[in-house]
């Protein structure tokens, strides 16, 4: 080998070398070549990363439409596997340059999830609230016709007001359950140990039959409005002019309050809250159990309306029905009255601090923490009821014809999903501990009592 050509391979050496080190030490510190831009001052960017978590875990992903993948090397895909070169959730994905993409992701057998996001220089880009919901078909549990129904606190059981009929999820059985006389009804509510049922004026006994009541007549025609409390012996009532309680271990009655024109009432730690209307006005009482006495009064705008709704919530939840106008009322603090929203048609709390509401055509979050309201949603289509979840970031919603549900980002990005379609479909009710949705729906001359597992 002559001298000449020594020199030319030593130099030629050199030169990868001082190109090729600066390049590795690059790579090595997080920096990538772009070479849509190689000859201006983007050419060499910092990358970024994105994490991604989903639920459930083993989604594919795709960033502008490409499958995420650990080697793009088309020799490295031939013996690689492609189950094991793509990547899924969940994932953490380096190296990617500064910018928007798009990001999709797919199970099988359920709807895909699609986003935009942010890679910046040098940043996690944070993905951890993506919620995916199966693409299934609502499985048909029994022959009855369309209604409002009633799930158990336990979920366990679903009671057909309509119709005194029992659902058990468990025997996927249907029965009559009011061994006495009684008017089929549209107004249903459990015990809180899911083993007594009020409907209408009738307290139906689901361990022990024969034990049911029918209070209309033990105390008389005029009792009305039925409500549990946290005590299973007892139950409260209106009955003429007074609320009462009635104990159903001695089967006695006694009265607690009397008022004339009594709109609502509610029972909430050892204290009787009810609303009257007051010549002009109305006023919302406050009595304590204990001590017997109106401990507080708060003035209202005159209406015949209102009523007390939500009573599993942390705060008082005044509604008047006739104006549509929400009260949230804290009975310990100086100034109860905190909040009033008008043009509320449906409400649901997702926690203590969060509240979901609707008008006709949007839903709305209320956070008490930020005072903020903000809009989630609009939609096309009447909303007929909103569905609490025990996860943050979805809401469940129906209409006449739908099952939907809407995720959100912090920085508000939504999606909607339709999850169930018929030609009518009563207010759904949900089992959070199984993610089941169920509810009374017709398509064609078919209809029935439904179940919906979403997750």
């Amino acid at each position: 080998m002559s001298l000449t050509l020594r020199r030319i391979i030593f130099y030629s050496f050199c030169l990868l070398f001082l190109i090729i080190s600066p390049l590795i030490i690059l790579y090595a510190s997080g920096y990538e070549i772009n070479w849509r831009h190689l000859f201006t001052p983007l050419a060499v960017q910092k990358t970024g990363m994105t994490i991604i978590y989903s639920n459930p875990a083993g989604a594919d992903i795709f960033l502008n439409d490409r499958e995420a993948q650990y080697f793009s090397s088309p020799f490295l895909k031939q013996i690689i596997s492609y189950k094991n070169n793509a990547i899924r959730t969940p994932a953490r994905i380096k190296d990617l340059l500064p910018g928007s993409y798009d990001l999709r992701v797919e199970l099988p057998g359920y709807w895909p999830w699609e986003r935009r996001i942010d890679i910046l220089p040098g940043k996690i880009t944070h993905v951890l609230d993506i919620n995916l919901f199966r693409n299934a078909a609502p499985q048909r549990l029994a022959e009855v016709k369309p209604q409002e129904i009633s799930l158990s606190p336990n979920n366990k059981k679903i009671f057909l007001p309509a119709t005194g009929e029992l659902f058990d999820l468990k025997t996927q059985s249907l029965e009559k359950i009011s061994p006495i006389a009684f008017a089929s009804s549209t107004i249903a509510s459990w015990s809180t140990d899911s083993n007594r049922l009020s409907a209408e004026k009738t307290l139906l006994n689901l361990k022990n039959p024969d034990k049911s009541l029918r209070l209309d007549k033990i105390i008389g025609s005029g009792i009305a409005n039925l409500k549990w409390n946290d005590e299973l012996d007892k139950i409260y009532y209106q009955f003429k002019n007074s609320i009462d309680v009635f104990d159903l271990a001695g089967e006695a009655n006694q009265a607690i309050v009397t008022a004339d024109n009594i709109l609502d009432y509610e029972v909430k730690n050892n204290n009787l809250y009810y609303v009257i209307q007051d010549g002009l006005g109305a006023k919302l009482e406050f009595y304590s159990l204990s001590g017997k006495k109106i401990t507080k009064e708060i003035n209202l705008p005159a209406s015949n309306g209102y009523k007390l709704i939500n009573p599993g919530a942390k705060l008082l939840n005044l509604y008047d029905q006739k104006y549509e106008t929400l009260y949230l009322i804290d009975p310990a603090a100086a100034n109860p009255m905190l909040e009033t929203i008008d043009s509320v048609k449906k409400t649901v709390w997702v926690n203590d601090k969060e509240l979901a509401w609707a008008n006709d055509y949007e839903i709305w979050a209320l956070d008490l923490d930020k005072n903020e309201n903000r809009l989630i949603t609009r939609w096309s289509q009447p909303i007929k009821s909103i569905i609490k979840t025990k996860v943050a970031n979805y809401i469940l919603f129906a209409t006449e014809k739908t099952v939907n549900v809407i995720t959100w980002t912090t920085s508000d990005e939504i999606q909607v999903t339709e999850l169930a379609a018929f030609d009518s479909l009563a207010s759904p009710v949900y089992d959070d501990s199984e993610k089941n949705l169920y509810f009374t729906a017709k398509s064609g001359s078919e209809e029935g009592l439904y179940k919906l597992n979403i997750q």
